[in-house]
């Protein structure tokens, strides 16, 4: 059946979403009443304010249900170009989303030992399962955009750009993933590489054709061996 939806536009709405619901779920929230070193000060936190908790869960989930939404789209985007871009970017954003969406159990567990048994050894060691569940998660969610960036570059020149920007990202945040998971460090490069997630969006947004067409076509299927995917 032929449908006349725009899957580039659909994957800026739900990249959009994926970002405001991010930013409050797990930069503000975590933000606002986690602190890593102290259990204690932690269980205070939350205490006083378990409300904006709960809003923080609910914000990353419906984050991740975005993420959902965003590889079903992406792959729709890609597939014509190249199956193996397209199911390799809609796999890596579905683990992350599903990483992420378990890992906020650590989120309700805190809450939980904060409202009723507080009990500091058991939301520390919660605290330190949710950090390390997000950093997982980071590596996925560096992982799907590097096939959205490797065919960003068989577009326009200015669009080329783009596509760097957007590898740059997901370099940026494997590298925080990597660090963090091999020698617990915080290098947060993400922090400065994001431009490229920002505006691949804004791009995503106001493109008019629904699938991705190359500017010069340099991924035929029969040598990049993807019709195995189709």
């Amino acid at each position: 059946m032929k449908t006349n939806f725009n899957y580039a536009r659909l994957m800026g709405v739900s990249f959009l979403l994926l970002i405001i619901f991010g930013f409050f779920g797990m930069a503000y929230v975590p933000i606002s009443l986690y602190d890593y070193s102290s259990a204690a000060q932690t269980l205070t936190q939350v205490k006083a304010n378990p409300q904006l908790l709960r809003y923080g869960i609910m914000a990353t989930v419906l984050m991740n249900a975005s993420s959902l939404f965003l590889a079903i789209f992406t792959y729709r985007w890609l597939k014509k170009f190249s199956a193996t871009l397209a199911v390799s970017a809609a796999l890596f954003l579905m683990t992350g989303a599903l990483i992420s969406l378990v890992n906020e159990l650590n989120s309700v567990s805190v809450l939980h030992f904060t409202q009723y048994s507080e009990n500091p050894e058991m939301i520390a060691l919660y605290l330190n399962l949710y950090q390390m569940g997000v950093f997982i998660a980071t590596m996925f969610w560096g992982l799907w955009l590097l096939p959205v960036g490797y065919a960003l570059l068989f577009q326009s020149r200015w669009v080329k750009v783009l596509g760097v920007l957007v590898i740059i990202s997901g370099a940026g945040y494997m590298f925080d993933s990597l660090f963090y998971l091999l020698w617990e460090q915080k290098i947060l490069v993400s922090d400065y590489t994001f431009l490229g997630e920002i505006i691949f969006t804004i791009w995503a947004l106001f493109q008019r054709k629904s699938e991705f067409e190359p500017f010069q076509f340099a991924l035929p299927e029969k040598r990049f061996s993807a019709n195995f995917l189709r």
